[in-house]
């Protein structure tokens, strides 16, 4: 949300500052030749509409940021659900591609990770990263603190609860057993390295998070980067399950 609203803001002062040139040119192009008064006035008003434009844009984004101050959950979840949902549909669009094959795009799937993206994504760690850790860790941003947290998360809280609650989602969504999503996460972790590109990917991004991105930022930063996660996890399940097919048939 926040990159959307920053393309908003350039965009906007490139709107307006395109409308100057336009005024200016047009007024060049005019055949009577207006007086020095005139053209300062009209200088002066064709500044004055640009300028009127980056508050207008500043306006949006202290409007979206008292929305994340404000609405943290709801922030959070909607950033976040459609964050894993654009993510799955991209790596769905991926894999059929190079599939070449008709098959359309599960939308059952989408939804488990829109489903995961909201819930545990957006509202759960909003509450873990900034209202859980800082009581059981601290809020300072010390090397010690900030390491305790990053082996914290990556050990305990991914492999415990992070990756379990996604394959949980997902089994909700296609009405499997919760003893067959642990089964599908246990085979992904042993044979496809799913932990070792979750560590790879998320120790050097936590390290960041929890020593110079604001509290208030987080779980926006995290977002932006889980896109590219959540098309990685994504394709791992999707193999995990076309290997499975191989094998039946």
């Amino acid at each position: 949300m926040f990159y959307r609203t920053l393309l908003f803001y350039i965009l906007a002062i490139t709107a307006s500052t395109a409308s100057c040139r336009i005024s200016s040119v047009a007024f060049q192009m005019h055949p009577s030749v207006p007086s020095p008064v005139n053209m300062r006035t009209r200088t002066s008003r064709q500044e004055n509409t640009c300028m009127q434009m980056v508050p207008d844009a500043a306006a949006t984004l202290s409007l979206v940021s008292s929305f994340w101050n404000t609405q943290p959950y709801t922030a959070a979840a909607l950033t976040c659900g459609l964050n894993a949902s654009a993510a799955d549909y991209v790596a769905q669009k991926r894999d059929l591609a190079k599939a070449a094959t008709r098959q359309k795009t599960d939308l059952h799937r989408t939804a488990a990770f829109l489903l995961y993206g909201a819930i545990y994504q957006g509202m759960g760690q909003e509450y873990i990263y900034n209202q859980l850790y800082p009581i059981l860790f601290g809020a300072s941003t010390s090397f010690a603190t900030v390491l305790s947290k990053v082996l914290f998360d990556l050990l305990i809280q991914t492999t415990l609860l992070t990756l379990p609650i996604a394959y949980m989602s997902k089994a909700l969504v296609y009405k499997y057993s919760i003893k067959e999503a642990f089964r599908r996460y246990k085979d992904d972790v042993l044979k496809r390295g799913l932990l070792t590109k979750y560590f790879l990917l998320w120790g050097p991004v936590q390290c960041l998070t929890f020593s110079i991105i604001p509290a208030q930022c987080r779980v926006t930063f995290i977002a932006s980067v889980s896109f590219f996660w959540m098309t990685i996890l994504s394709s791992i399940a999707s193999k995990a399950r076309n290997v499975e097919s191989d094998n039946v048939h």
